[in-house]
């Protein structure tokens, strides 16, 4: 499938010499780029697919590309390396290399045969590539847009051809206003004159290699990434044409609204856009702590009381959102016919704004004259982050599985990019639309570029899904971020336990502010500062008053984290989160005593959102008893924490554990021959939800799973579950992965569950393929793939789960797919392979590493 290097890579070393030269030259007579594209056209490959050292060296190192016109083979190639002065001549330097055989005809039935030498161009097949443009001028989104980031800032890239426009609307995850919601930084458009999209081909391509999306036309070459090592988004313009960079305003007045599920309104102040000789900075900057509270704005403070958290929470973290500034400045540099547009980005809080605007001026022009180097140590980030892990999954036989195998592995890809372009600091991935929402001011008929359904805060249900392969991925670094938000509102959520209940420890409602910790004021209950009726514990929210096992989901998270790395010192600096969350729960119905077997009577709770307890006082009757997601929780998380070394853990702390799991009530079941695995073991006659909380016990605790031993009360309860649906946040395709269900012909396990969520089609008024509908949350949706990524990896590499650290290949892989992976498993081990025809061949590193890895068979 993918084309070789070939003896073409020599072609590339016989050509020298740099020039901006004329831009339009005749195909296959330009230097060797031309002579490569020959080669592909000849084999049959099409216009661009030269063997990719050949194609990468021009595109690369010389900013030379080349396009088809219309499929008629009227062929043209730009950029200053398409006529390089004293070349020597590439028409003939040796023997011709034959060209390499033609495609087959369905060309995702074969594996990438250069992931070991050349990543880049295995990954080069599953770039995302447009000819076109769609007419977006009466739609509420801008429907071209492909997404850019370095983990604190992203932005939606698109080209609009009615302007002659390239547009970055730049967002951060850090970008929190005074009414405690998620901004867009700024919205910047680089404008080429004379239009540049008028007519003649067009390519817009998002290149999973580097993280850049490039524009190609007969007049013109642009490249827009966000430097990965920097906050500086880059603008790279080819052409003779006049290049102009504006900020378009996107608040240019101040705004009172109330923000979702909040009880008062605030104040959002306009932007601030300056332009000097320096060139142009914008930001919004929130009020100082005590302005905004003299006008009863801080929205910290009216939180806190609110939701009558006590004087110790209002002291336990810091206002994060008093005189935050984020903002950007532009610095731009022109040499022979390309032009940079560097726009240094920040997030600072600080009274002197002033300041934080000549520190941006100051980034903005360090950049613009630092480009190579920025654009290199960029490369260089995604090109070892490309390195760590891959899953290609192919046909392995030619058939309808061609399509659904190839979108299986371009969305696996596509959903890993979106996570490392957002999760790289320490605040949440938005489940809400993340940080590629899309929406087109109000004035020109959209909802607000700012607006996104279900308001600022983290919902644990939707925000964990992106977060679930990264361990397997090789992206351990990513998840940390996770781990930092939630210890940064550790002190608030301790203070919440004590204030509330006075006994020890933390829990973190299901909506959580990642500033605080804090959590919806109107889910709480509006007017309710000061009274003391109901409990000031008390949430009015029936939907996840009592379901607070995200902790547990999170706990579940750090102790991965150490099973996959073996690194003591995170562990040692997060542990204190879950020995802080299993303290909670020590005393959570400590007033109930214990049954006559001696556990935990856990009562009242709720099973997730779909079995609720809704009324105050609670009624047995209408409330859970022993969810078994809590209980799964507790008997995962307190198993995992006594197969750690006692080297790492405080001591006596072992024995509290031992003691706690001894209390933790068995797994709820069916009264039913045979017995299922059941959502609770009392459970209300009404349900509310769409949640199997029963499956629980596979995903997202694993105490069954096919690694090791799933029993048939778990196999029944997942063909029983009393919802199948499987979308978005819905977890059913890594339940029956965690199940051992890996039958590609049987509906409703793994693999047909894989499939149908990667041929899920984008979003309304989106077009890129891994920006998911609105389903559960909004569009762009972090959920769907989140959960169709983990499903992947699980059919695939699941954990034992034992204190060796053992690890099971293909649990639930059907024979029907070939795979190429590299993943890494517990212990710090990566194990590499394939499967060919149903025959598997992998190695492991380090290779004392080998003996815990074993393998199942394939499922026919």
């Amino acid at each position: 499938r993918m084309l070789k290097s070939l003896a073409l890579v020599a072609l590339v070393g016989v050509c020298s010499g740099s020039a901006d030269g004329p831009w339009s030259c005749d195909v296959f007579g330009c230097t060797c780029q031309g002579m490569a594209d020959m080669y592909g056209v000849i084999a049959g490959y099409g216009f661009g697919c030269a063997p990719m050292p050949a194609r990468a060296w021009w595109t690369n190192t010389k900013h030379c590309s080349a396009a088809i016109h219309n499929g008629n083979k009227s062929f043209y190639c730009k950029g200053p390396a398409c006529s390089v002065p004293n070349a020597t001549s590439c028409e003939n330097p040796g023997p011709t290399p034959s060209p390499p055989s033609p495609m087959a005809p369905t060309p995702h039935s074969k594996q990438c045969a250069t992931w070991d030498a050349d990543v880049a161009a295995c990954l080069h097949y599953y770039n995302v590539e447009w000819t076109d443009l769609i007419d977006d001028s009466k739609s509420q989104t801008w429907i071209n847009t492909m997404p850019v980031g370095n983990g604190l800032f992203a932005a939606n890239v698109w080209a609009d051809n009615a302007t002659g426009t390239i547009n970055a609307l730049i967002s951060s995850s850090a970008a929190w206003s005074e009414a405690g919601e998620l901004l867009k930084v700024g919205l910047v458009s680089v404008a080429v004159t004379p239009n540049p999209f008028g007519a003649g081909p067009f390519s817009q391509v998002f290149d999973i290699a580097t993280g850049t999306v490039t524009f190609t036309t007969p007049t013109m070459s642009a490249s827009v990434v966000m430097a990965a090592d920097t906050n500086v988004l880059l603008f790279s313009v080819t052409s003779s044409h006049d290049v102009v960079p504006t900020v378009v305003p996107i608040r240019p007045n101040a705004t009172v609204a109330t923000p979702a599920f909040d009880c008062q309104a605030y104040t959002t102040s306009a932007d601030v856009i300056q332009t000097g000789a320096g060139g142009t900075v914008f930001y919004h900057k929130n009020p100082s702590a005590a302005d905004a509270a003299a006008a009863n704005q801080s929205y910290f403070q009216n939180v806190v009381a609110g939701e009558n958290l006590g004087p110790q929470a209002a002291s336990a973290i810091p206002d994060g959102i008093a005189d935050r500034a984020f903002g950007g400045a532009i610095s731009t540099t022109t040499s022979g016919s390309t032009t940079i547009v560097a726009v240094a980005l920040a997030v600072n809080q600080t009274a002197d704004v002033t300041a934080f605007a000549s520190e941006l001026e100051a980034a903005a022009a360090r950049a613009a004259a630092n480009v190579t180097a920025i654009r290199s140590a960029s490369d260089h980030w995604w090109a070892q982050f490309h390195a760590r892990s891959h899953v290609e999954v192919s046909a392995s036989a030619d058939g309808p599985d061609d399509t659904a195998t190839f979108k299986i592995t371009r969305q696996f890809i596509l959903q890993r990019m979106l996570t490392a372009f957002q999760a790289r600091s320490p605040f949440p991935i938005k489940f809400n639309g993340m940080l590629f929402t899309a929406n087109k001011p109000k004035d020109q008929g959209g909802s607000g570029v700012d607006s996104r359904d279900w308001g600022g805060l983290s919902w644990w249900q939707n925000l964990r899904s992106p977060y679930y392969s990264m361990l397997s991925t090789g992206d351990a670094d990513l998840l940390e971020t996770l781990f930092e938000c939630f210890l940064g509102t550790l002190p608030l959520a301790e203070a919440r336990v004590s204030h509330y209940y006075n006994y020890s420890g933390a829990y973190w409602p299901e909506y959580t502010h990642p500033l605080f910790g804090t959590t919806h004021p109107n889910s709480y209950g509006c007017h309710r500062a000061g009274q003391s009726t109901p409990p000031i514990g008390y949430s009015e929210d029936r939907w996840n008053h009592y379901n607070v096992q995200g902790g547990l989901d999170l706990s579940r998270f750090i102790l991965d984290h150490y099973s996959w790395t073996g690194d003591t010192g995170t562990l040692a600096k997060f542990l204190p989160i879950i020995t802080a969350v299993l303290e909670f729960y020590s005393h959570r119905w400590e007033a109930n005593g214990l049954d006559s077997n001696g556990k935990m009577i856990m009562f009242p709770t709720q099973a997730v959102e779909t079995w609720q307890c809704p009324n105050y006082p609670p009624v047995e009757s209408e409330c859970v008893t022993n969810d078994t997601p809590t209980v799964a929780g507790l008997i995962s998380v307190l198993n995992s924490l006594l197969q750690l070394p006692t080297s790492v853990v405080p001591a006596g702390s072992q024995d509290s554990w031992k003691k706690m799991l001894s209390t933790v009530p068995p797994v709820p079941m069916t009264n039913t021959t045979p017995p299922a695995v059941a959502p609770g073991e009392k459970l209300p006659s009404h349900t509310s939800n769409v949640e199997n909380p029963e499956l629980y016990t596979l995903h997202p605790y694993r105490v069954y799973s096919a690694a090791k031993g799933v029993p048939d009360a778990a196999l029944l309860a997942f063909h029983q579950k009393r919802f199948p649906s499987d979308s978005g946040w819905c977890q059913v395709a890594p339940d029956a992965a965690l199940a051992g269900l890996g039958n590609r012909s049987v509906a409703g396990e793994a693999p047909q569950l894989v499939i149908a969520r990667a041929a899920l089609a984008p979003a309304a008024g989106y077009r890129f393929p891994a920006f998911m509908p609105h389903l559960q949350d909004y569009e762009p949706s972090a959920d769907h793939l989140g959960m169709f990524s983990i499903a992947t990896i699980w059919m695939l590499l699941q954990p034992s789960d034992d204190a060796d650290g053992s690890a099971v290949l293909l649990p639930a892989w059907p024979c029907e797919w070939d795979v190429h992976f590299k993943l890494a498993a517990p212990r710090g081990a990566t194990v590499e392979g394939t499967l060919v025809s149903g025959k598997l061949a992998y190695s492991v590193e380090p290779q004392t590493r080998a003996s815990f890895v074993s393998a199942h068979s394939c499922q026919a």
